[in-house]
């Protein structure tokens, strides 16, 4: 059977279809069972998978970048030897029940670089490694019958962890488990390059990048007022590396270029949800919604705001997202979080609307694992994970263990792990690290947790929580240096990481926490940073973060990246409605700091680059080097001003 006469097919279909009306969420994905916890989706839901317009399309909708993921997906799978210098990789495909059966309508041929096989796994070496450039990898579907090609699976190239720049640091970073790390919020990875040097010199740990993998994108529609506000980042789409900051190839670059110069790079992923459900690729929605896109490209299916059966398929939409790839069933059942002080409905109901993953399912499981695995494969020295308190404490042990696994049993020694602990505060805090029967609990029954599952003491020193609760503006917070459980440290303080803001504080208004943006005062931020952070002798934190971003322009969410610039937008409705967000480039490395001023001379839509701060860097460096002297200003900026 030809790819063509497959795509007849599938198209006769189309025409038997009856539309209805539904909008928003229908009865059929509620919950049912709740009473029970049962809160998984049906697995038959599955068999409505597969949802991706075919090329030669007759409705127009499809993109070359969908390739065939109506019929085939997939993506290849890292596992390390204990020492780090073999890898076998696995690919972990899926076809179309519509083009038949493997072995009898078809066969797959799977490439390695310029190898190709009909075995999915092949072993690499440090020894033979000619790929330091990237490995391609990519599958066919391949008819019995004729011996044609009908199907095609390009994925990024991948890379090998040995690959990756050696760093050198003092002694006193304790292996990467100390240190200040500069949270780059909204930098493109080309300034990020740049900035790495300076990062060095000051005698910063590290840096942590926002969400490098695929998220959600839109040039047909603005929201707010603005085209790709800052929080599309959060709505995941794909773990492909292909963000709003840059490609595969540019974050590689980036992170050579900082592990060359002895900095270590972080990575923020968001992995308990996808998209809002009702962002998709679909362009027919109730109330004129118009379709979003993914920043890679990607096709992603939900079955929000959807007006009729999908066309394809001939069935109800379900969510689906073809570039991890999640089927319907890796998701759970709707129902929006009502109670929050309830630990079952914070893990299996959906947050605001956004797709919420089933990670106590095993394939999620092991498919984050997986991620994690490339993560670290690319660069990457740690992972910062938000929303834990949205994941059961036993399903990130599991998700943990199997990575583990992926790196051969053997974490690296400067590996970071940390779980951010975001609006932790009363009830929720009791829930999070205090009540032992709670499902959430990230404090002691998290460590027994990850003890049953084979970690040691010190690889459990390397997980980590992050909790901002002793920086709070009251003064009486001040010498809390760490959240109790009646009067019992709930972990060791040398576990905790600390920062003063966080991404999601940015537009919160009044109830907002990014002190410098909202308050708009750089003597009272920067005291703030030096006396609670690092002069604070209550607080024994190992990781600190400092969080550098942006000031909001016309009190907009848009990054002043380019990317929420208007002449993107390729709709009359969205050019009628965008607020342009000039470009700035973020590095400039004649910056001292504090660039988006104070109340009286604001500039709006500017980044702030707090980090580069002479009285910041100081005390950062009094904390991590107390027998060395201070930098003069001289001695840090006058390098960069030659440049």
């Amino acid at each position: 059977m030809s790819k063509i006469l497959i795509e007849i097919i599938i198209f006769a279909n189309f025409f038997k279809i009856i539309l209805s009306q539904h909008c928003n969420v229908e009865d059929y994905y509620f919950c049912k069972n709740t009473e029970n916890e049962d809160y998984s989706s049906p697995e038959e839901w599955d068999n409505y998978a597969f949802q991706t317009p075919p090329r030669f399309d007759i409705m127009g909708r499809y993109k070359n970048s969908y390739q065939d993921m109506g019929y085939f997906v997939g993506y290849v799978r890292l596992e390390y030897s204990s020492n780090k210098d073999k890898c076998i990789m696995t690919f972990i495909t899926r076809v179309n029940p519509k083009v038949g059966k493997e072995g009898i309508n078809y066969y797959i041929l799977y490439k390695f670089g310029e190898y190709e096989t009909r075995n999915n796994t092949k072993e690499f070496s440090s020894r033979n490694d000619s790929y330091p450039d990237g490995l391609s990898v990519s599958a066919r579907v391949i008819l019995i019958k004729n011996n044609l090609e009908i199907l095609k699976l390009e994925l990024e190239d991948e890379y090998f962890l040995w690959d990756n720049p050696i760093i050198t640091q003092s002694r006193e970073f304790n292996k990467g488990q100390k240190g200040a790390i500069v949270e780059l919020f909204g930098w493109p990875y080309d300034d990020i390059a740049e900035e790495c040097e300076f990062l060095s010199h000051a005698g910063y740990l590290g840096l942590k990048v926002f969400t490098p993998n695929e998220h959600l994108q839109s040039v047909d529609a603005v929201e707010g007022g603005v085209l790709n506000p800052w929080w599309y980042g959060t709505q995941t789409v794909s773990y492909k590396f292909e963000s709003r900051y840059g490609n595969k190839k540019q974050l590689k670059k980036m992170i050579n270029k900082c592990r060359s110069k002895n900095v270590r790079v972080y990575a923020e992923v968001v992995i308990n949800h996808m998209t809002g459900e009702g962002n998709d690729c679909y362009d027919n929605h109730c109330d004129n919604q118009l379709e979003k896109r993914g920043s890679g490209g990607s096709p992603f299916w939900t079955f929000g705001n959807i007006n009729e059966n999908n066309p394809y398929t001939n069935q109800k939409f379900q969510n689906e997202y073809p570039s991890v790839p999640y089927f319907p069933s890796d998701f759970h059942c709707y129902g929006e979080i009502a109670a929050w002080d309830n630990p079952i409905q914070l893990c299996n109901l959906y947050l605001v609307g956004l797709v919420d993953v089933n990670t106590e399912k095993e394939y999620p499981r092991q498919r984050i694992a997986d991620f994690f695995t490339e993560l670290i494969s690319i660069g990457f020295s740690g992972i910062s994970i938000p929303n834990v308190r949205h994941m059961p404490s036993f399903s990130m042990a599991q998700i943990l263990k199997k990575f583990k696994a992926n790196l051969g049993n053997k974490l690296p020694d400067d590996l970071l792990i940390i779980m951010i602990l975001e609006g932790v505060e009363g009830v929720t805090m009791e829930l999070v690290l205090c009540k032992e029967e709670s499902i959430i609990n990230y404090g002691d029954v998290f460590t027994d947790h990850l003890i049953d599952e084979g970690f040691s003491y010190n690889e459990i020193d390397k997980i980590k929580l992050w909790f901002k609760g002793c920086l709070k503006d009251d003064e009486d917070e001040l010498s809390k240096s760490e959240p109790l459980c009646d009067e019992k440290v709930a972990i060791p303080i040398e576990r905790w990481t600390i920062s003063l803001e966080f991404s999601d504080d940015i537009n919160r208004g009044d109830t907002g926490y990014n002190i410098y943006i909202k308050n708009r005062n750089i003597e009272t931020h920067r005291n703030i940073l030096i006396e609670r952070m690092f002069k604070n002798p209550k607080c024994n934190w190992q990781i600190r973060f400092i969080f550098t971003s942006f000031s909001l322009y016309h009190d907009l969410n848009g990054i002043p990246d380019g990317k929420s610039e208007c002449l993107f937008c390729e709709t009359n409705e969205c050019k009628k409605n965008c607020v342009d967000i000039p470009y700035r480039k973020a590095y400039n490395p004649l910056s001292k700091g504090y660039d988006c001023g104070n109340e009286e001379n604001l500039v709006e839509g500017e980044y702030s680059r707090i980090h580069r701060d002479l009285l910041i860097i100081n005390a950062m460096r009094k904390w991590m080097f107390p027998k060395k002297d201070e930098l003069t200003e001289k001695e840090l900026y006058d390098k960069n001003e030659k440049k």
